[in-house]
């Protein structure tokens, strides 16, 4: 069985270079987010640790109505089963918070499923550039340029990020 890579990246020791990159797309966006902020125990027992958190930006209006207003988000390299997106399912119905999970690097090509507190997760994915996450907060040309930094970052092997 094939394992990923652990990488370090501002003090965080993520799981993987995948999710890594996907903090580096964050940033580049200027997009808040906590990485496995916290696990929890699920309504049916499950133990479960999602992946990010990330915030609305400061000045929106789901902000200024809940300082705690966000997303979940679990980053996958391919679509979920039905056993991981359950987790999320149910993640989002106890804490009242949406959330996508994203599929592959972090391009426009990138597939992002919403889930939905009350409906589940979409059936059908969205480019990741559609995605509430990303069009709130990044003009189409901006998502480019943290596209290709998130891509192009360079990691050593249980270290901090590399600058060119």
């Amino acid at each position: 069985m094939l394992r990923a890579i652990e990488t370090r990246y501002k003090g965080y020791r993520f799981r993987s270079r995948l999710e890594a990159r996907y903090a580096v797309l964050f940033d580049s966006l200027k997009i808040e987010w906590e990485y496995e902020p916290e696990g929890y125990v699920l309504e049916d027992g499950t133990w479960y640790l999602p992946d990010f958190f990330v915030r609305f930006p400061a000045d929106s209006a789901q902000r200024k109505k809940w300082s705690g207003a966000g997303y979940w988000v679990e980053v996958k390299p391919v679509p979920p089963t039905p056993t991981e997106a359950a987790k999320l399912v149910n993640l989002c119905r106890g804490s009242g918070h949406h959330g996508y999970v994203l599929c592959g690097p972090p391009t426009r090509d990138a597939k992002a499923f919403a889930v939905d507190a009350s409906q589940g997760m979409a059936r059908e994915a969205m480019r990741l550039p559609d995605s509430a996450i990303v069009w709130c907060c990044a003009h189409p040309r901006r998502f480019e340029n943290a596209s290709a930094n998130a891509l192009l970052a360079r990691f050593d092997r249980n270290s901090e990020i590399k600058t060119s």
